[in-house]
């Protein structure tokens, strides 16, 4: 009978005891066929060893893989960095090509604004050697009226005397 008295319904704790007791009977059958067969118990043991092995080499790979896994994050990490930087690298470039730009050209007027200084300089030197030619000039024509009053006084002075 079942543990609910119903007589229908099995017992699932009876079923699960039955089907152990057969597991049980199979395995036992098992074994002793299996013992007669010549080698099974050293070829289950490497089988078990070969096992074991590869377990070990699964799980080294494993590892290996998760080594990896981790190198190629750091290495995404690393180049997702190293594109930030490329990009405000980019930007710097850009700016201090415009800055470039722009002293070339305050460079160029500054080359204008020399080179007008240089004519300016030039206009005013060939107006001081103008003017310094005029004075000599002006002094020649000074000492040439500083004579000819001198002679009109000598002149004057005759003429009274006559």
């Amino acid at each position: 009978k079942a543990i609910t008295g119903n007589p229908d319904v099995e017992d699932p704790y009876v079923e699960a005891a039955r089907y152990m007791k057969e597991v049980k009977t199979a395995k036992e059958a098992f074994e002793k066929e299996a013992n007669k067969i010549p080698g099974l118990e050293n070829r289950i043991q490497k089988l078990e060893k070969e096992l074991g092995e590869a377990e070990k080499s699964s799980s080294d790979r494993g590892a290996e893989i998760q080594l990896k896994s981790a190198s190629i994050e750091q290495l995404e990490e690393t180049k997702s960095g190293l594109e930030g930087s490329v990009a405000e690298l980019e930007k710097c470039k850009s700016d201090m090509e415009q800055q470039i730009g722009m002293l070339l050209k305050e460079k160029e007027a500054l080359e204008k604004l020399e080179v007008e200084h240089e004519d300016l300089i030039k206009d005013h030197e060939a107006t001081v050697k103008d003017l310094s030619t005029a004075l000599k000039d002006l002094e020649k024509l000074s000492n040439q009226k500083d004579e000819v009053d001198v002679e009109n006084k000598r002149v004057k002075a005759e003429n009274t005397k006559l």
